[in-house]
């Protein structure tokens, strides 16, 4: 009898156990049911901002707030109106707001440290041509879905978003600049190409169908196909790396006060008027890109060390024709002769120049000028013995 009730005893313990277990289970799917589960449809749209009808847009770069406000067609940036911003740029960094979508909801969450947003990684706030505001917080990502939690005002509910709300904010300032562009150029409309760098200059220049290539006292009939790879690839082919400055006014900070080198391109456009485009180069950041500059801008960009030193490093040699090819051509003299060739070269007296078609054209009139006068004294000669 003793050991029969023993025995129930265990048995209810061991109810009252299991019991208690369901029943902490339960209560804590309960709570993480309140806290987690989804109040609107996955997918439901909680915000909805049509990116042309704002006015003003505001969030943080690097922990810093910045204000941009529209201006009939164009956007300022509230604390500098040399700002160049890109409207395009501007508004796409918040097209996620355009049709925002909850992938989870938790309804009326009340810590909201939980989630990140009483201390958030960025704060979107928004104006509409109504004036209607509206503020979008963004805090912790979720380390297993990698969503992010977000608020909205106005509302009492946490929600889990894709993270492309985040990630598409500019990551700097000059991420939303209208940048400087390299103009676009036809290789077949380039007349000219200077690359200065100290007393040296490699200058490339056109003839008609022909170009001449020069390097200090390097002179050389260039073969066109070879100019113009040069000119496709390493002069019509640049590009920035970095975006660095908006408005420097201070150019020696970068070198560029007075440049390692200049970089000109003279070239008709698409109306037949002659246009110039300079670069100066300056020195180089950390990563050894170099600082660049086009004439007449404020902004200051990088270049890559490979993409200079392509066109610092040519050498007339590398562009010349071929032996059979000059023949063909003729030699640099034709040039001279036509006033199809650089100026220098043109002026040059025949025991000036280091080119040798230039020695031959002055060889050959020498030659001439010796004929003529040994003809003079013959005829001056024939008649004094016919006057005798």
């Amino acid at each position: 009898m003793k050991n029969r009730k023993s025995l129930t005893l265990i048995l209810a313990a061991a109810v009252l156990v299991v019991l208690f277990g369901c029943w902490f289970s339960l209560r804590r799917r309960n709570d993480e049911a309140a806290k987690e589960s989804s109040v609107a449809a996955e997918g439901e749209e909680v915000l909805s901002v049509d990116k042309k009808d704002l006015t003003e847009i505001a969030f943080q770069i690097g922990g810093e707030e910045y204000t941009f406000r529209k201006d009939g067609d164009n956007w300022t940036l509230a604390s500098d109106a040399n700002f160049p911003v890109d409207a395009d740029k501007l508004t796409d960094a918040v097209s996620s707001l355009s049709s925002l979508k909850s992938l989870r909801t938790i309804s009326q969450a009340e810590d909201l440290s939980e989630y990140g947003l009483d201390s958030p990684q960025n704060t979107i706030r928004v104006t509409d041509a109504q004036g209607e505001k509206t503020e979008i917080k963004i805090g912790d990502t979720n380390s297993d879905t990698g969503d992010d939690y977000v608020s909205i005002s106005g509302k009492d509910d946490v929600y889990t978003v894709d993270n492309a709300i985040l990630t598409s904010l500019p990551e700097k300032l000059t991420d939303v600049a209208k940048s400087d562009k390299f103009p676009s150029i036809s290789v077949d409309h380039i007349t000219k190409f200077t690359a200065q760098t100290g007393d040296t200059e490699l200058v490339l220049e056109k003839h008609n169908d022909s170009w001449s290539a020069t390097k200090g006292s390097d002179f050389s009939l260039a073969d066109a196909d070879s100019v113009k790879d040069f000119l496709q690839q390493d002069v019509t082919g640049l590009i920035f790396q970095d975006f660095v400055e908006y408005y420097c006014t201070d150019f020696s900070k970068y070198g560029l006060d007075e440049p390692y080198a200049t970089i000109t391109t003279e070239y008709t456009d698409d109306d037949g008027k002659a246009q110039e485009f300079k670069i100066y180069v300056g020195s180089q950041d950390e990563n050894k890109n170099y600082y660049v500059r086009f004439d007449g801008s404020q902004q200051v960009h990088t270049i890559t060390t490979s993409q200079i030193n392509a066109i610092m490093s040519e050498e007339p040699s590398a562009l010349a024709k071929s032996t059979e090819a000059t023949t063909e051509l003729g030699t640099e003299a034709d040039l001279v002769g036509s006033g199809e060739t650089r100026s220098s070269a043109a002026d040059a007296t025949a025991e000036e120049s280091s080119t040798a078609s230039e020695a031959g054209t002055a060889a050959t009139t020498k030659a001439a000028a010796a004929a003529a006068e040994s003809a003079a004294e013959e005829s001056a000669a024939a008649s004094e013995t016919t006057g005798s």
